[in-house]
């Protein structure tokens, strides 16, 4: 429910700006949350009603799609989404998820395509893009430095962690 009030929040204020980057920054930050949600719920639990509870407005992706991808087998949902924006991205990850039943490999794709959108913003000379993309970079730094020092407290491997480390803005 919290996700849902922050996602909401989001979406509205996306409607406040002028910018197309960053609403389509936000939708696909929507879809990809719905994408991990939907994959993480049909790998555990199997509950159809958990993911109508936790699909999020406001994506590119229609609620129904999500609900229909609900039951289906990882290589149907990879056919499904071919037409999407994220699939070029995504392909690898769900290839990965097929072969060891990881969302660990999505979820690294899935974050590099977002920091990906911003990439171009960095060179506008003003507006809200480069302020947007600025933020980003910091989060995607604390997140990255976060994972490292949780990794080097557990004594994880040198190579683990470099195959698993978010790219930079």
């Amino acid at each position: 429910m919290l996700d849902q009030a922050y996602y909401l929040e989001l979406k509205e204020s996306a409607t406040k700006t002028a910018s197309k980057l960053i609403k389509q920054f936000i939708a696909a930050t929507i879809d990809l949350a719905n994408l991990k949600n939907t994959l993480r719920l049909a790998l555990t639990t199997k509950d159809k009603k958990t993911l109508k509870e936790s699909i999020i407005k406001g994506g590119m992706i229609s609620r129904e799609l999500w609900l229909d991808l609900f039951y289906k087998q990882p290589q149907e949902i990879q056919t499904r989404l071919r037409f999407s924006l994220y699939f070029p991205y995504l392909n690898e990850g769900i290839e990965s998820l097929i072969k060891t039943g990881s969302l660990v490999k999505l979820e690294k794709l899935a974050d590099d395509f977002l920091v990906n959108q911003f990439h171009r913003a960095k060179y506008l000379g003003s507006g809200l893009e480069p302020l947007v993309g600025f933020f980003l970079a910091k989060e995607v730094e604390i997140k990255t430095l976060r994972f490292i020092l949780t990794c080097k407290k557990q004594k994880v491997n040198a190579e683990k962690i470099k195959e698993r480390i978010r790219i930079n803005y």
